[in-house]
């Protein structure tokens, strides 16, 4: 049984950009409006609906996240 994502509405993407930073040293590297908790699908199954999608292959979700429409490298500045 699947689940709509609550996060984003069943949308896959969220209203507001989220802004991923390197550990080491705090910088924002990108940042995205794909949601991280279904990764972008909308959906999830009833365990994912408690815990959140687990990432079995981290290059797999990098490249995910990378190549998503919503996706910009760098910290985001609005003009």
């Amino acid at each position: 049984m699947k689940y709509i994502c609550k996060h984003c509405n069943g949308k896959g993407v969220l209203e507001k950009r989220i802004e991923l930073e390197e550990i080491d040293n705090g910088r924002i590297w990108m940042t995205t409006k794909m949601c991280i908790r279904c990764h972008g699908t909308g959906e999830l199954d009833w365990i994912e609906n408690i815990t959140g999608k687990k990432i079995l292959d981290p290059m797999d979700f990098q490249l995910k996240l990378q190549s998503h429409p919503t996706t910009e490298w760098g910290p985001y500045e609005e003009v």
